[in-house]
This record gives C-alpha cells, structure tokens and sequence, in this order.
C-alpha cells in the first residue's frame, strides 16, 4: 500500500509539471524558462529513478555508490 501511495504522488507530479509544460507552450514564454522547466522535469525523472533503484535492493544501492 505504502508503494502504491508513492507511485500515485510521482504520477501525480509529473502530471502537473506535464500540464504547466502544456500551459508555458501555449502562452509562448522565452525559450531559456522551457529550459529551466525541462531540468526541473529530469530532476524529477532521475529522483523518481533513484528512490526505486534505492528501494529495490542493496547490491543496486552499493553499485550507484561505487559508480
């Protein structure tokens, strides 16, 4: 249950940012804020990939921290 609740909240997040990216497209800001919105996206991306690779198992953990 406790990981379902964790999907749910990511998706949810990456839905919002997805509808703000939709929104910032249609008004047509400068192109520098859809760069900046893009890191905030990979940043999201990457800490979603690195709390399940954490969560899953220890050898994986040791190899993130080894690399």
């Amino acid at each position: 249950m406790r990981k379902l609740a964790r999907v749910s909240v990511q998706g949810i997040l990456l839905s919002i940012a997805f509808s703000v990216l939709f929104l910032v497209l249609l008004l047509g800001y400068s192109e520098q804020v859809l760069m900046v919105f893009g890191a905030g996206l990979e940043l999201i991306a990457n800490a979603t990939l690195y709390t399940r690779i954490l969560s899953s198992s220890l050898p994986a953990t040791a190899a993130i921290l080894i690399a």
